[in-house]
């Protein structure tokens, strides 16, 4: 209800003033929950920037993505300098790498004697991908007779140029077999198109039957009638068909096999149940293809065929249809029917799987891929090799560059630890506390941003989940792990005998060095073990944490920290359950956000309350000076009877 301000028009008070004054004290328990809300906001930015920073420090060295500065697996402390050379002279017959298990080691390639390949399947010469005739016959009442009624003319469409094709009553009346409507057609598309489209037209033959077909590899080709000709009808050709439209006819319309003839499809044992007689040719490969059953199977339109290859190479991958599969059924119309070994161009032929033969320190070695590890080192055979000089291997242990990337990922631990420490140690100052909206008033920009800084500190003083953090961080790095033969002292990584330093690790250069020479396996081993139970397994902490080695224990602690995934419990990671994370749905589902509300809550009814109290006194102060008018009023209505 809208109440009367009468503020000192009889009493002459400052009704204002003394309003706003009586609402000071009313204010100050507003703005203390604000300020406490804006503690809270603080606080939640805080460990959010702390939950980043050791995001940042996981990111760089246990995301594997960061293959240069990863540092949890073998092959990331796998550092080794290779040789593979000729008289001297370095090979590309052969790459090698060296693994975990290599270490200084020096082999001979006498030769690569071959490369292993995958089994590939040519099908015959499709005609699928080409605008095709009836049967076309000559003689008496033939199809070639027929044509000389003329006019012999039609529209011919290659790659969007289209151009009129006629041939004339002389040269129709010349022509008396098959093989003289290809060439007069052609030399008419040749005058046309240009020299080099002498070949569009062609014969086949099929059952006894003579065809012929309009086709440019890797050209969209299509035929139309003309006006006034009837000469497509009379070939057999629909108007307005182009070498394309294979692409939108079903497998039924090409091949003529419905969905019965998909059942029982088998390949190398994988049965594929999902193909159908209305499935287009690219429907038909695709499902194959991801059917998982080793093959990939394509269409070749430069060559107007079909191609089946094996995935994997080496014999052991060769193609297997299944015996009384209707696949086999299937190859034979796309043309796997008949497959040789010659290559030639319009048959099918096949280029069967080989495996990798090389004759490695005088002991011939077959291997089904061309990549494969022999006693810790990784080859990876480029090509083959026959010549009577050997291919020398030396395998050689960079100490040095895993000396520099443990070196960087200490250097990067300790100023992680550090940026902790500063956190917690930072004492508050007492003298600084948020600023209300009010103080903020008579302060410039920079000014409340000095202060807010200096409000701002110690916001983590002493925060015992961040302290825990530490010191489950120092204890990781010198508990002993099981199945290691060293520690990280035995490396020459100690702990800063200086406490202030907070567990900062300190390198002997030399003892590690020495350590990475003479105890390489022991080293990664310390490093990169991993237990077989997996993180968050219930039941099963303790004994994960003492097999895992140095950095599986490292990111089981900070995970358990900024994991936005959820335990067995239902919980994330600690400082996201606090907090939240930008992008996760944490955001708004943490403790500091609930609280958060709680706090809005709150300063919404004491606004209410505050301006309820104002009207209060305002409400009071008019009737205040009502009062006052009437008595002024009354007094004067006094003085004026006495005065008569």
């Amino acid at each position: 209800m809208a109440v009367n301000r009468i503020t000192g028009m009889v009493s002459g008070m400052d009704t204002d003033k003394l309003v706003k004054d009586l609402m000071k004290i009313e204010q100050a328990r507003y703005d203390k929950v604000d300020i406490e809300k804006q503690y809270v906001e603080w606080k939640q930015d805080a460990y959010r920037t702390t939950r980043s920073t050791i995001d940042a420090f996981h990111g760089e060295y246990f995301d594997i993505l960061n293959r240069d500065t990863y540092m949890m697996s073998e092959s990331s402390l796998a550092a080794f300098s290779s040789t593979t050379l000729i008289d001297g002279e370095e090979s590309k017959h052969v790459t090698v790498t060296g693994s975990v298990d290599a270490n200084n080691l020096t082999h001979t390639i006498d030769s690569i004697q071959q490369l292993a390949t995958e089994d590939h399947w040519y099908g015959a010469v499709s005609r699928i991908a080409s605008i095709n005739s009836g049967p076309i016959t000559s003689g008496a009442g033939s199809t070639i007779e027929s044509i000389k009624g003329g006019p012999l003319k039609f529209q011919l469409s290659i790659d969007g140029s289209t151009k009129t094709i006629e041939i004339t009553d002389p040269e129709l009346s010349a022509i008396n077999s098959v093989d003289d409507l290809v060439s007069a057609l052609n030399t008419e598309i040749t005058s046309v198109f240009g020299s080099g489209y002498t070949d569009v037209v062609s014969k086949f033959s099929d059952d006894g039957d003579d065809f012929i077909k309009f086709d440019q590899p890797g050209s969209t080709v299509g035929v139309y009638t003309a006006e006034g000709s009837i000469v497509l009808d009379k070939l057999g050709i629909q108007s307005g068909r182009t070498n394309t439209a294979y692409e939108d006819s079903t497998i039924q319309d090409l091949f003529g096999i419905g969905d019965s003839g998909f059942e029982n499809f088998g390949i190398n044992g994988v049965e594929i149940t999902d193909l159908s007689g209305s499935d287009t040719v690219e429907d038909f490969m695709y499902k194959i293809n991801k059917a998982n059953a080793g093959v990939n199977i394509s269409f070749n339109s430069l060559d107007n065929r079909f191609e089946l290859k094996s995935t994997s190479t080496g014999t052991v991958n060769d193609i297997k249809i299944e015996d009384g599969s209707n696949a086999d059924a299937m190859f034979d119309k796309l043309g796997f029917g008949a497959l040789t070994g010659d290559g030639t161009t319009d048959d099918g032929y096949r280029l069967s799987g080989q495996n990798a033969i090389i004759v490695l320190d005088d002991e011939t070695i077959v291997k089904a891929s061309n990549s494969f590890v022999v006693e810790g080192v990784n080859y990876q055979l480029n090509s083959v090799y026959t010549d009577t000089k050997p291919i020398d291997i030396k395998i050689t242990n960079n100490t040095d560059e895993v000396y520099d990337k443990i070196s960087k990922f200490v250097e990067d631990y300790n100023g992680l630890i550090l940026a902790m420490n500063l956190i917690v140690d930072e004492s508050k100052n007492r003298d600084y506390n948020p600023l209300s909206a009010e103080e903020k008033k008579s302060l410039s920009e920079d000014q409340i941003k000095d202060w807010e800084t200096e409000a701002k500190k110690g916001i983590l003083h002493n925060d015992s989940n961040i302290i825990s953090m530490l010191d489950e961080m120092r204890r990781a790095f010198y508990e002993p792990v099981d199945g290691s033969g060293l520690t990280l002292s035995d490396m020459g990584i100690t702990t800063s005998s200086n406490y202030k330093e907070n567990g900062k690790l300190v390198i002997d250069e030399n003892r590690l060095k020495d350590a990475l020479k003479n105890n390489y396996t022991d080293v990664v081993t310390l490093f990169t073990k991993e237990s077989e139970h997996h993180y968050l397994e219930e039941g099963t902490a303790s004994e994960r944490y003492a097999e895992n080695g140095l950095m599986n224990r490292l990111e089981d602690i900070i995970n358990n920290q900024i994991r936005t995934g959820r335990d067995t419990d239902g919980n994330k990671g600690f400082l996201v359950e606090k907090a939240g994370v930008v992008g996760d749905s944490s955001v708004a589902n943490n403790a500091l956000s609930k609280e958060l509300l709680q706090y809005e809550s709150r300063l919404d009814l004491l606004l209410d309350l505050l301006s309820s109290k104002e009207e209060g006194y305002y409400f009071e102060f008019s009737r205040m000076e009502t009062a006052l008018a009437r008595l002024q009023s009354q007094s004067s209505s006094l003085t004026s009877t006495l005065g008569r």
